[in-house]
């Protein structure tokens, strides 16, 4: 199957666009933490607002441009965020 110059240039355009709408929608670090930690706190040294669970564990933010994720210490996923959404575990 080839692609033929105006339909590369459609597909470029298409996700080009996809894209856009992804990273113009990626929810912010605040999103995460008001749906993943019933308990925000203050850091003393940066003076930022990070999370921290039930059981003490920090809550580590990532943002990968098109999507966001938290997670904890130890590398589990505490929510995937994307589209202005932030879908947590239960």
């Amino acid at each position: 199957m080839k692609l033929q110059s105006k339909q590369l240039l459609q597909l470029l355009v298409a996700l080009i666009l996809v894209a856009t709408i992804l990273y113009e929608t990626n929810p912010p670090y605040e999103w995460h933490l008001q749906k993943v930690t019933p308990n925000r706190m203050k850091d003393p040294e940066t003076q930022e607002f990070v999370g921290v669970l039930a059981t003490g564990a920090r809550v580590k933010y990532h943002n990968y441009i098109l999507f966001s994720t938290t997670t904890t210490q130890g590398g589990g996923v505490l929510s995937v965020g994307f589209l202005h959404m932030v879908l947590a575990r239960e």
